[in-house]
């Protein structure tokens, strides 16, 4: 029995969504194109360039700006996760995070921050979905064989057109 592109479970969000709320993304092409894609469907798309934050703060104060949090967010990451969970996201559509270059700054803020990050907006991810609302982050990174620990209890995999190394590799 063959699924029917127009199926629900051909959609980009939901392959996504159906093993984790992160995906990783070394080409940059690729990355575009699911980003369009997300566009087209109503998705706020909200692209942050990790690769210009030179400290923890740096981050922290750019998801503040991006995702236009209250004067009093903290700039930690306590505060982010307090922040995130009261984003407005249609629950016709969603919210994407792009974020670019993010091996770039794992390597400046260490790879205990960047789990916490990942692993504060994976658990508001699954809260959100409890109302039917998504929130999906698209991780690019240049390097083919970027591993990151499970987030929100669940792994972070590589997109479905880029799983298998040798596709990272072409």
């Amino acid at each position: 029995m063959s699924v029917h592109p127009d199926e629900p479970s051909m959609r980009l969000d939901v392959r996504l969504l159906q093993s984790s709320c992160v995906a990783a993304y070394r080409s940059v092409p690729l990355l575009e194109e699911d980003t369009r894609w997300f566009r087209e469907q109503g998705y706020r798309v909200v692209s942050l360039d990790a690769a210009v934050w030179s400290s923890r703060e740096d981050s922290l104060r750019a998801f503040g700006v991006a995702l236009d949090f209250p004067d009093y967010y903290g700039i930690n990451l306590d505060a982010l996760n307090d922040c995130l969970r009261d984003v407005v996201i249609s629950p016709d559509s969603g919210l994407v995070l792009v974020l670019s270059s993010f091996d770039l700054f794992q390597e400046k803020a260490g790879a205990d921050f960047t789990w916490n990050l990942l692993d504060i907006i994976a658990t508001t991810s699954r809260f959100f979905l409890i109302s039917g609302r998504r929130l999906l982050v698209l991780v690019q990174v240049s390097d083919p064989d970027w591993r990151a620990s499970p987030v929100g209890a669940q792994p972070v995999l590589w997109n479905p057109r880029e799983f298998f190394d040798a596709k990272r590799r072409e």
